[in-house]
């Protein structure tokens, strides 16, 4: 058997990612979300703004905001 040099890519990780990217690098708890949910239902808010109002206030992804304000029993607007 000849040994071929090998051929393709290889990837080397030096370090692991950032956990968040938005907000500062911050990640809100699920328990934070949902405290912040509860003040803003509160006021009025609709599950749609205040899933919205927390994501940009906690840096928390929107999509996690939105499940947990649906999961709280407020209708989608």
């Amino acid at each position: 058997l000849v040994a071929l040099p090998e051929k393709g890519e290889y990837t080397l990780v030096v370090e692991g990612a950032p956990e968040a990217a938005e907000g500062g690098g911050r990640k809100a708890s699920v328990e934070l979300i949902d405290r912040t949910l509860a003040v803003l239902f509160k006021y009025g808010m609709s599950a749609r703004d205040a899933a919205a109002a927390a994501a940009e206030l906690l840096g928390a992804p929107k999509r996690a905001t939105y499940e947990a304000a649906k999961s709280k029993g407020r209708d989608a607007d």
